[in-house]
């Protein structure tokens, strides 16, 4: 098989059986590229238009929302993402930012840098995880690994999803609108993992961050759209939350003179949730087991149905 190979691969000495091709040698002989793995700026169809006999895609992020969906529906190609190689990561990330926001780590920052020795001042501002519930906006793969994370802080784990399927490790899955306004107000965290598109266009705005509890926290490791940032802002501002934390914003890399840096209760990060050390372990074993099945017929981890 003959597969366009644009992104880190550690275990093509595993695969004899598959012609490992660059862009540029994919264009000059595409007969018989079956597959690609790649980012999703890869993915157009004027690339893809030019492997007439492409059936397989694999992408390497978990968010796909980049791509032409119609166009892979008409084309009847296969489409796997990435969610398993940053699960793990992106847990690590909010459970981070849920200790950060809950201990009030920033102000801290901001005593050491300015080499103030707040004594017990801040003592009873802290709050523990402890008893506290988690609300998780998209139960997915990430949701499951988050769950795991957090119960060994005794908190309770509820979630939302489309479907309303049991998840692993939720004690219930709400769907509909009313299950969502349900699953918020219970949050003390509510953790937003949906995939961006035109139905999670600025799902988090003045009306959600509404249904909150005063004292909850949001976090929003989704994709920018997804909030409605000057909503955000002024709901932090007044109070209706207690903080946030965001590692996605819209526009991306956010502006310097963004009203977003300036308020005190926000946790901002560049797009980093995904990063660690074993990003590259865990795309090998990925792209590995999914070449292997593709190979042999058998089912693909990270199947994206659309």
């Amino acid at each position: 098989m003959k597969l366009l190979l644009n992104y880190p691969f550690g275990c093509k000495d595993q695969l004899p059986q598959v012609d490992f091709l660059t862009i540029e040698e994919a264009f000059q002989n595409p007969a018989g590229v079956e597959a690609v793995i790649a980012p999703g700026g890869f993915l157009r169809a004027e690339n893809l238009d030019r492997l007439p006999d492409l059936k397989w895609v694999q992408i390497n992020s978990s968010g796909y929302d980049m791509l032409d969906l119609n166009y892979f529906r008409r084309r009847g190609l296969t489409l796997t993402n990435g969610k398993s190689i940053f699960c793990v990561t992106v847990a690590e990330d909010v459970v981070t930012k849920m200790l950060m926001l809950a201990r009030q780590s920033r102000t801290y920052f901001k005593f050491q840098e300015e080499r103030v020795w707040a004594s017990r001042s801040y003592y009873n501002s802290s709050r523990s995880l402890y008893g506290k519930t988690v609300a998780l906006i998209g139960v997915g793969a990430i949701g499951s690994e988050i769950a795991k994370r957090v119960e060994g802080f005794g908190m309770k784990v509820i979630g939302y999803s489309r479907s309303g399927r049991p998840a692993q490790g939720v004690e219930k899955v709400y769907t509909g609108e009313e299950g969502m306004k349900e699953a918020i107000s219970q949050a003390d965290f509510a953790v937003f993992l949906t995939p961006y598109s035109p139905e999670t266009h600025h799902l988090i705005n003045k009306t959600t961050l509404g249904w909150m509890k005063p004292s909850a926290y949001v976090i929003n490791v989704s994709r920018g759209p997804v909030c409605d940032q000057e909503a955000l802002a002024s709901c932090l501002k007044e109070g209706v939350i207690a903080g946030a934390a965001i590692d996605v914003t819209d526009p991306e890399p956010l502006p310097s003179d963004s009203f977003l840096w300036d308020i005190p209760n926000l946790i901002l990060t560049p797009h980093q949730a995904s990063a660690g050390d074993i990003i590259d372990q865990r795309a090998d074993e990925l792209f590995l087991h999914n070449i292997k099945a593709y190979l042999e017929g058998e089912e693909l981890w990270n199947l994206v149905r659309f």
